[in-house]
This record gives C-alpha cells, structure tokens and sequence, in this order.
C-alpha cells in the first residue's frame, strides 16, 4: 500500500490544488519526512523539484504518503476535540457505575460498557 490518497495518481498528494506541507515516508530508511508541494508547478520540493510520479513510483523513489502537516490551529482544534470525548467518555462511566451500582457479573451490559470506556480512556493521545 502507498498510502497516497488516490491509488491511481501516487506521488500526488491531498488536496493537490493546494500548496502546503505533507508527511512522506521514505522507503529504505522508514523515516518520516515533510516535503512542500506547489501545485503551480504541480511539483514536490523547491525548483526545479521532484516529479509526482517519480515521488509515488515504487520503482523509482516509491515515497509513501502519511498526510498533510497540521497548521497550529488544527492540532489544537484535535487536542481540543479528544480531551471533549475524553470528558464525555469518563462522565459516561460514572453514569453507568451510578444508575446500575455496578453489577460483578463481567457479561453484563452495564459491565460491558464499563469495560470499553475504561479502555478507550486508558489510550492517551
């Protein structure tokens, strides 16, 4: 899999009408990389660049794609955003824990749902 949003076009990127930073993963070392796109020039890289196709060929450079690099205000727009279900995800709980004073039987629904909050809660960003 190259990762690059359209399977038929690798070496282009997200929103390719756009100009901006991306996440590429280089494929010999597995690092992760960012590189600039400009679609006036419909090129990676500054001038005279790096061809899409020549990024996206698996024979060639064989680049993966990862995404686009988030702005400032987008990362803080997705911290914001998870601590929020995390508030919702632990207020839930205890909902649960206090409507159905926790049964022990661990195939109950109210056990159950426990459970998975629990768990998605233990999963940190």
């Amino acid at each position: 899999m190259s990762g690059w949003p359209d399977p038929l076009k690798p070496g282009m990127p997200l929103n390719p009408e756009r100009d901006g930073w991306h996440w590429l993963l280089q494929p010999v070392t597995e690092k992760q990389w960012i590189i600039a796109w400009n679609p006036d020039w419909n090129y990676w890289g500054a001038f005279p660049g790096i061809s899409p196709n020549d990024m996206g060929h698996p024979k060639l450079r064989g680049y993966k794609y990862i995404g686009p690099v988030l702005t400032p205000a987008e990362a803080g727009a997705l911290r914001a955003e998870n601590a929020r279900l995390r508030e919702t995800l632990e207020n839930s709980a205890i909902m649960i824990q206090g409507c159905y004073d926790a049964p022990t039987n661990p195939d109950s629904l109210p056990q159950m749902l426990l459970h998975y909050i629990r768990a998605a809660l233990k999963v940190k960003p």
